[in-house]
């Protein structure tokens, strides 16, 4: 037995449909439970100091170490990282590793790119500090960093304020 169910909201003055359809699971179809890998995710990060934020990422680092606001603490790069961050004006000096160093911080699922900084993390405004008008988006939980960035450009397109 198939059903379809559209549903229709209205987000932002836009018209939102959204279609389910569930389908019954034969008996002759393919299905095998998640298996863990061994060692799969168990070289887990090591945990930061109390107001230390770890950032990684060439693209992260690179705007953390131009932000004028941030206090950085400690900056670990590879040869390669640093010649491409060097432009940056950063005043902190790097402490140049191999990436396994970096692994054995952040975990060697980690992508972090040869880099990581460890810095103060920047105040967080008041809910009395954001504009009345306008839409404010709140994330909590997010584990894939992939789905931020498709969650900022759909906020983005849609005139999120903060």
């Amino acid at each position: 037995m198939t059903a379809h169910d559209a549903s229709c909201q209205h987000f932002a003055g836009f018209q939102v449909k959204a279609a389910l359809a569930l389908q019954p699971m034969s008996s002759k179809q393919n299905f095998r439970p998640f298996k863990r890998r061994k060692n799969h995710r168990e070289h887990s990060r090591a945990p930061a100091a109390d107001g230390v934020q770890q950032l990684w990422g060439l693209h992260t680092v690179e705007e953390a170490l131009r932000n004028p606001r941030r206090e950085h603490l400690r900056l670990m790069a590879t040869e390669n990282a640093w010649r491409k961050l060097e432009d940056t004006g950063a005043k902190i000096q790097p402490t140049l590793v191999r990436p396994q160093e970096i692994d054995k911080i952040l975990g060697r699922d980690t992508v972090h790119q040869g880099v990581l900084l460890e810095s103060r993390p920047l105040a967080s405004p008041s809910l009395e500090d954001l504009e009345s008008e306008g839409c404010v988006l709140a994330l909590d939980q997010i584990t894939d960093p992939h789905n931020v960035g498709a969650i900022l450009r759909t906020a983005a397109a849609f005139g999120v304020k903060a």
